[in-house]
């Protein structure tokens, strides 16, 4: 699926974090986490469609993003993962012997031979199914305390669905971020998380300020162990879309020219994750794809996947890709990239002043600059790798 433009200081990571036992959390607390997770590891055949609704405020003007989804599994190979947004929308449906994949904001779809696994291996497109079904699989892990809340009632389908309802401690991601306890809403006899609120905090002046982030997840409907019609893989392309080999983001979707655009690239020097000295000038020459991220940061677990792509298709081409972590330690982003097997060059920007002097407010941030050490493109928020290929083609890559 493309992403385009999210101009969002934070997004939540989605709740997978190391694994620990859990020592500190009471035992029916602890039960009943344990039954949350065997159940999603334990998922066969199933349908659930709910959305996802994301707020910021800061400084800035509140943002709001609202992601309906329909996600549903099969065996043999049966998946779909849809995204019902007209900024982030589109679908991964396979029947096990077909997979396609729907781009909804270019209006562009691909067929490839396989199922979904296999006909999306080494692209970005991982899909939202496979991170929900993770999120609530390792819902137990390296949790720190839970405390149990009053039950609730939740409707779903029509029908009143009585509810655990358990607050539940993880460690903080990163010192400059506070995360309040994620706050489950878990149906008594099926133990399906039926909604999770959770509320992510952090003072960064470099942000604005104080900055706030909330996320629910909302199921609507639920089915478990239940045959599903055969329509449910097929996908029926709208009239006004066509059929592609590979994406390819009209000129008309680019954002707005930036004005950093068309000005000489500010000189630095960082270090690496080994502590090794890399100095922007000494790459004049080649053309450079600066990717501004940090582990706790959602869009940016998004985007490195896209980073990773080009880096390994033009690194051969003249093309240098340099991620700068911002502001966090060496050793939190190198275990992030060793845990992804990310092999491009990553700095560190710890006292943030390289991410100030190239006025990064909001993070992904991706500048792309000429041989000549010019700026070509700047561009904030998530990218897609079609977008990041238009990029450096701008900036005179063949």
């Amino acid at each position: 699926m493309r992403f385009r433009t999210i101009v969002v200081a934070l997004l939540l990571a989605g709740g997978i974090v190391p694994a620990q036992a859990l020592a500190q959390v009471a035992a029916p607390e602890a039960e009943l986490l344990h039954q949350v997770s065997e159940t999603y590891r334990g998922l066969g055949s199933y349908l659930l469609e709910g959305s996802i609704s994301i707020m910021a405020k800061g400084a800035n003007a509140p943002t709001t993003q609202e992601l309906p989804f329909l996600i549903a599994a099969a065996p043999g190979g049966k998946s779909r993962d849809e995204v019902r947004s007209g900024q982030l929308g589109g679908m991964i449906l396979s029947d096990g012997r077909q997979t396609t994949i729907y781009n909804a904001p270019l209006g562009q779809y691909m067929r490839k031979p396989g199922r979904a696994d296999s006909a999306t291996a080494g692209t970005s497109s991982r899909g939202l199914r496979a991170a929900v079904i993770a999120r609530f699989a390792d819902i137990a892990k390296s949790a720190t305390a839970a405390k149990r809340l009053p039950d609730a009632t939740l409707t779903l389908s029509g029908v009143p669905r009585d509810c655990a309802v358990i607050e539940v401690t993880y460690p903080p991601l990163n010192p400059q971020v506070q995360e309040l306890p994620r706050t489950y809403w878990i149906e008594k006899s099926t133990h399906l998380v039926l909604r999770q609120r959770t509320v992510v905090r952090a003072d960064s002046p470099q942000y604005g300020g104080k900055v706030e982030q909330s996320e629910e997840f909302l199921l609507v409907r639920a089915l478990r162990d239940t045959p599903l019609p055969e329509s449910t893989w097929v996908f029926h392309p709208p009239a006004s879309i066509k059929e592609v080999d590979q994406f390819v983001a009209p000129a008309a979707d680019a954002p707005p020219v930036s004005p950093f655009v068309g000005r000489p690239a500010t000189d630095f020097t960082l270090k690496d994750l080994a502590g090794r000295p890399h100095t922007l000038k000494s790459l004049r020459g080649k053309v450079v794809l600066l990717d501004f991220w940090a582990t706790w940061c959602g869009p940016c677990r998004h985007t490195l996947p896209q980073v990773a792509k080009i880096h390994a298709r033009y690194k051969d081409r003249g093309v240098e890709v340099m991620s700068v972590n911002v502001g966090e330690p060496g050793a939190k982003a190198a275990d992030y990239l060793k845990q992804n097997g990310y092999a491009f060059t990553a700095l560190l920007d710890t006292d943030r002043r390289v991410s100030t002097d190239y006025q990064v407010n909001g993070i992904p941030t991706l500048v792309v600059i000429d041989r000549a050490g010019t700026i070509s493109d700047y561009m904030v928020g998530v990218r897609d790798e079609a977008a990041l290929s238009a990029a450096l083609k701008k900036a005179g890559v063949k």
